[in-house]
């Protein structure tokens, strides 16, 4: 909780990405290698 001149301010922050994985966001040849790096730590971290 903030307070300032008497008055209580609650703060909510947030961050969050939206990528596309697609073939033309790809830039260079490391590109696919981290979609798949990327992929699969995600995968083994989902229930």
């Amino acid at each position: 909780m903030y307070r300032k001149d008497g008055v209580d301010y609650f703060i909510v922050d947030g961050h969050i990405h939206f990528w596309d994985a697609s073939e033309e966001n790809i830039a260079n040849k490391y590109g696919e290698g981290f979609i798949r790096c990327f992929y699969d730590y995600q995968r083994n971290l989902s229930p």
